[in-house]
């Protein structure tokens, strides 16, 4: 018989917590994978040394923020790419598929905002005809999420207090000068969303979270999956994979209180048929995981300045994580997303 040792007495990560400037004085990145939350996202140096007009077409933020129950996964996002803005959100059920969705074109500025304070002070807003959304956390520990529109009206809490350590990862992708994202797991919720007329209890679910800032590539693709839940054993876990762009800095696996470094992820699907099953894995080995796709959120959109290619599956995973110092985990039908993401912008 193996005996765990208890999480509260294990080795504290091998990885450091992020530097308060995530970039120096020249803007050059600071790299690396940093366990902790960062407390700001100043990139005003990269910004000076690529001048106005090449700044704003390539300085790009975002919230994307995750709730999962038993009975729906909901995933919102409100995205600044400098010139426009766009807001969305997905409710889905692992029996019903997608319950409702709507997504919105806006002004970046005007109708839109995210701000360089990912943690306390975060600030993020998008406002369109027929929609608002707000994601902000003043002091203290806990996110307040507001999305009200025709079809998903939500108002919900996203508390750290009890919350695993996030991932910030500082890359340099390919094409581009710098990318810093972190990203949250297995936050407590509270709140409710509104759905089809009727009303749905968040509490006790379980909420996540992606900040994202970077001066990026003028084209730009990745393959990602997001797994947020609890097992059939009770446990709670996440999972943030991405193949390309980034790579394995922002890789990461949540179980209970424990965050783990894992390999850069890889995706086999039919780009033809995306409603088929996947197959997500990690070069290092630590995760095997079939997802079965329940519906789809997809954009594809051609505004001249901006082309979008973008399908995002929800559904659920399937499979093994191999993990140091810890049994294998079998995972069955835990909630999640993937994505397939090309876009010049």
């Amino acid at each position: 018989m193996s005996t765990r040792v208890p999480e509260s007495i294990l080795p504290p990560p091998a990885f450091p917590a992020p530097p308060y400037d995530l970039v120096d004085s020249n803007g050059e990145p600071r790299l690396g994978t940093y366990f902790g939350a960062p407390a700001h996202v100043d990139l005003s140096a990269v910004a000076r040394r690529l001048g106005p007009a090449e700044s704003l077409s390539r300085h790009k933020r975002w919230f994307y923020t995750a709730i999962s129950t038993d009975e729906l996964y909901i995933g919102t996002a409100i995205v600044d790419v400098g010139y426009a803005a766009n807001a969305f959100v997905i409710v889905s059920s692992p029996r019903e598929g997608v319950i409702a969705e709507a997504s919105f074109l806006g002004l970046s500025g005007i109708g839109c905002r995210v701000g360089d304070l990912p943690e306390e002070g975060a600030d993020a807003r998008f406002r369109a005809p027929g929609a608002h959304f707000r994601l902000r956390r003043r002091a203290g520990s806990a996110y307040d999420l507001v999305v009200d529109t025709a079809k998903v009206r939500i108002y919900a809490t996203l508390d750290t207090a009890r919350a695993p350590s996030a991932l910030t990862a500082v890359a340099r992708p390919l094409g581009g000068d710098v990318n810093v994202t972190e990203k949250r797991a297995l936050m407590d919720v509270k709140g409710e969303v509104h759905v089809r007329g009727e009303k749905h209890l968040l509490d006790g679910g379980l909420g996540g979270m992606d900040y994202t800032q970077g001066f990026l590539p003028r084209v730009t693709a990745w393959r990602w999956a997001y797994m947020l839940g609890r097992n059939g054993d009770g446990r709670r876990v996440a999972m943030n994979l991405v193949e390309g762009w980034n790579g394995q800095p922002e890789c990461g696996v949540w179980i209970d209180r424990r965050l783990y470094s894992v390999g850069e992820g890889r995706f086999t699907f039919d780009r033809e048929h995306p409603l088929a099953p996947w197959h997500v894995t990690t070069t290092d080995g630590a995760v095997d995981l079939r997802f079965d796709p329940v519906g789809m959120h997809a954009e594809e959109r051609d505004l001249v300045l901006i082309r979008s290619n973008f399908v995002q599956p929800v559904g659920t995973f399937h499979g093994t994580l191999r993990l140091p110092d810890r049994e294998e985990i079998p995972i069955d039908g835990v909630a999640g997303v993937v994505e397939d993401q090309s876009v010049r912008w």
